[in-house]
C-alpha cells in the first residue's frame, strides 16, 4: 500500500482480477494528485469518471477505497497526507453524516457477502439453501417497486429518484457481466425482427439468465396496461429506450457504434415485451423457464426508422420493413418468413417479398459485388451478367441461371449507381437478407478508418495534385472528371483536384490533335492520374491510344505536348485493375 508514480499491475481485490476499470481508476487518481504527467489539467473530469465509476459498480468502491489509501501512504507530497484529511475530517468524506443503515451495514459488511456487483454464479451460491432459481434480491426489489406505487409512479424508471433509493435498485446493472452474455449480444441484434429467432436465441442462454430475463418481461409487461400507462405515461416505445441498455449491455467502446446499435436493442426489446408470453412460475421453480409467442397480437409497434441521407430509408414494423429507395423511387416490402398475410402498409406500389436467400447482379452494377462479398453472402449469388468482368476469386465463376434468383440487382431497375460513391449503401443492400447489424458493424470500421486516414493526411503540408479520367474505347475519348464526388475523395486525401478549366469541355476525342493538346495542358501539372476505365479496357488500349499525348517522343510532339509528372515518374493507376503489374511506368 506504498505510494508509486509507477501504473497498477493488478487490483487489490481478488475478484477484480483480470479487469480493466481498477486499473483506469488508479491512472484517474494519479493524473488527479500530479503523480502521472499530462500536459492538460482535467481535475474535474478526472474526478467525475472516478465517482462514475463508484457510483455504477458497488463492487469496485472497496478497490477505490484502497487504490486512494495507497497513494496517500508515503506520498513524497505531504499536503494530500495532510490537507486533504483535515478536510475530510472537517465535512465528512461525503459532505453529509452517515444514516444508521449505512453504519449498520458497514458493520455487518465483513460477515455478510454482497449480492450487488457479484458474478450471478456467487449469487445463487448464496442462497443455496433456497428452492428459488433466480436471485432472491431480484424478487424483492420487483415487488418493492410495486409496493412504492411503481404503477402510479410517472416516468417511472426514466425520472432519476433519490440516489441512495437508485442505487438500492439498480442491481442489474451492477452485475460485473451483463444479463445478455456478450457472445449472445450480437445474436439478439440481428435478429431483433425474427422473432422465432429470438426465442431460439432466448432458449440458448444460461439457465440462470435465461430465467431472469423471462421474469423481468413478465415484470415490465405488467407497466404496459392501458391504466397503468395513463398513470406513469411510460409507453411501448418509451420503457424500450429506458430498459434496453440494462438487459443488452452493448460490448462496443466506440461511441458512433454504441449509438447505432441502441436502435436494434430496443427493437428487440419491443418485440420482447409485444410478442412473449411469459410463465413466471416456471422461471421461479419451473424445471424449464418456459415463453411463448403471443399470436393474438397483430397491431404493428410503432416504427423504428432509419434515415439515410445517402439515396434511401428503412422502416421497421414488428414482422416486417419497408424500404424505399429515393434513387429509383421504389419501395420495397421485406416480410419475415412464414408471414401469409400482406401487411396493410406495404400498398399496391410497392413490391411484396420475403427475406431474399439467392441473388443475381444484372447489367452493369457490378459495383454492388464488393458490398456483398463483405456482407458474407457472396455464395449466394446465383448469376452475374458478364461474369467475364469480373476479377474477383470469390464471385467470377457465378453463371448459373438468373431465373433461380429471389432477387436482382440492377443498375436500371434499381437506381444503384449510387452505390459505387457510398458506402452507406451497404445498409441497404443488408436489409433484404437480415445483415443489417453485420453491415453497420462493418461500415461503422470503413466510416472510422476513412476518418482516421483524412485527419491524418490532412495534416501535411504538401498538397500534390491528382486528377481522376477514363476512356472510352468505342467513341475513342478520354474524360477527365468533374464530379464532386472525386473532388472530396481528393480533397480529405490531402489533395488537390485537378479539373478542367471553366468553360473548358471534360470530354477529349483522341481522333483529334486539337482535343488531344488541350488534354494533355489539362493533365500538365497532374502528379497523380487515377483511371475509372471498364475492366475490359487495358493499358496498352489506354495509353497508345493517346500515346503522343501522355509520353511524347519526337521533335514535333515534344513542342505540341508536354509530359505529365505523373507519367515521368509512372504515378498512373487505376480503380478497375487494368494496369498490370508487368508493365513498365504504370
Amino acid at each position: 500500500l506504498d505510494w508509486t508514480s509507477k501504473p497498477l499491475k493488478r487490483p487489490f481485490l481478488s475478484h477484480l482480477q483480470g479487469k480493466k476499470d481498477p486499473i483506469r481508476c488508479f491512472e484517474y487518481i494519479q493524473l488527479f494528485m500530479t503523480d502521472k504527467p499530462s500536459k492538460i489539467r482535467k481535475d474535474y473530469q478526472w474526478v467525475h469518471d472516478l465517482v462514475q465509476h463508484g457510483l455504477m459498480q458497488n463492487s469496485l468502491r472497496d478497490e477505490i477505497y484502497l487504490l486512494v489509501c495507497k497513494q496517500l501512504t508515503k506520498n513524497p507530497t505531504s499536503k494530500y497526507v495532510t490537507q486533504k484529511l483535515q478536510l475530510i475530517c472537517l465535512r465528512g468524506a461525503r459532505g453529509k453524516p452517515l444514516t444508521q443503515l449505512e453504519m449498520d451495514r458497514a458493520i455487518e459488511a465483513p460477515f455478510k457477502p454482497s449480492v450487488f456487483g457479484e458474478p450471478l454464479s456467487l449469487v445463487m451460491s448464496l442462497q443455496h439453501d433456497n428452492p428459488m432459481k433466480i436471485p432472491v434480491v431480484l424478487t424483492f426489489l420487483t415487488h418493492a417497486i410495486i409496493q412504492l406505487k411503481g404503477y402510479e409512479t410517472e416516468g417511472i424508471f426514466r425520472v432519476p429518484g433519490d440516489t441512495d433509493e437508485v442505487n438500492e435498485l439498480s442491481w442489474l446493472r451492477d452485475l460485473p457481466d451483463p444479463l445478455v452474455p456478450n457472445q449472445y449480444y450480437d445474436l439478439f441484434l440481428q435478429h431483433s425482427q425474427n422473432l422465432t429467432q429470438l426465442i431460439q436465441v432466448v432458449q440458448e442462454l444460461p439457465d440462470c439468465n435465461r430465467r431472469i430475463l423471462l421474469y423481468l418481461i413478465h415484470f415490465i409487461q405488467g407497466f404496459l396496461n392501458p391504466p397503468v400507462v395513463e398513470m406513469t405515461l411510460m409507453n411501448l416505445y418509451n420503457l424500450s429506450m429506458v430498459l434496453a441498455p440494462t438487459f443488452l449491455r452493448c460490448p462496443h467502446q466506440q461511441l458512433n457504434m454504441v449509438f447505432m446499435c441502441s436502435h436494434l436493442e430496443q427493437v428487440c426489446l419491443k418485440n420482447w415485451l409485444t410478442y412473449f408470453i411469459v410463465h413466471p412460475h416456471s422461471c421461479l421453480l419451473g424445471v424449464h423457464a418456459t415463453v411463448t409467442l403471443n399470436s393474438a397480437v397483430d397491431l404493428p409497434l410503432n416504427p423504428s426508422f432509419i434515415e439515410s441521407s445517402n439515396g434511401f430509408t428503412v422502416e421497421y414494423f414488428n414482422y416486417y420493413k419497408i424500404i424505399t429507395n429515393l434513387v429509383s423511387l421504389k419501395t420495397y416490402c421485406v416480410v419475415l418468413p412464414g408471414v401469409r398475410e400482406t401487411p396493410a402498409d406495404c400498398t399496391s406500389t410497392s413490391m411484396v417479398l420475403s427475406t431474399a436467400k439467392k441473388m443475381a447482379v444484372m447489367g452493369d452494377i457490378h459495383e454492388v459485388i464488393p458490398f456483398i462479398e463483405l456482407l458474407g453472402i457472396h455464395e449466394d449469388m446465383t448469376h452475374i451478367e458478364n461474369n467475364q468482368l469480373v476479377s474477383s476469386p470469390c464471385s467470377f465463376n457465378k453463371s448459373n441461371s438468373p431465373e433461380t434468383a429471389d432477387i436482382f440487382f440492377s443498375n436500371q431497375q434499381e437506381g444503384l449507381n449510387g452505390i459505387k460513391y457510398k458506402a452507406s449503401w451497404l445498409l441497404y443492400l443488408a436489409a433484404f437478407f437480415d445483415k443489417e447489424y453485420a453491415a453497420l458493424s462493418i461500415y461503422t470500421q470503413i466510416v472510422d478508418r476513412y476518418e482516421c486516414h483524412k485527419y491524418n493526411v490532412g495534416s501535411t503540408t504538401i498538397h500534390r495534385n491528382i486528377a481522376w479520367t477514363s476512356f472510352d474505347p468505342l467513341l475513342q475519348s478520354y474524360t477527365i472528371h468533374n464530379e464532386t464526388y472525386y473532388q472530396q475523395l481528393s480533397e480529405d486525401a490531402a489533395l488537390h483536384f485537378v479539373r478542367p478549366n471553366t468553360g473548358s469541355k471534360t470530354v477529349y476525342q483522341a481522333t483529334m490533335d486539337t482535343d488531344l493538346q488541350v488534354l494533355a495542358n489539362q493533365l500538365q501539372s497532374t502528379q497523380y492520374i487515377v483511371d475509372t476505365s471498364d475492366i475490359s479496357v487495358n493499358y496498352t488500349t489506354w495509353f497508345s491510344t493517346a500515346r503522343q499525348a501522355f509520353n511524347p517522343v519526337s521533335d514535333i510532339e515534344k513542342k505540341l505536348y508536354k509530359v505529365s509528372p505523373a507519367f515521368d515518374v509512372g504515378h498512373v493507376y487505376s480503380v478497375q485493375g487494368l494496369i498490370g503489374s508487368t508493365q513498365s511506368g504504370k
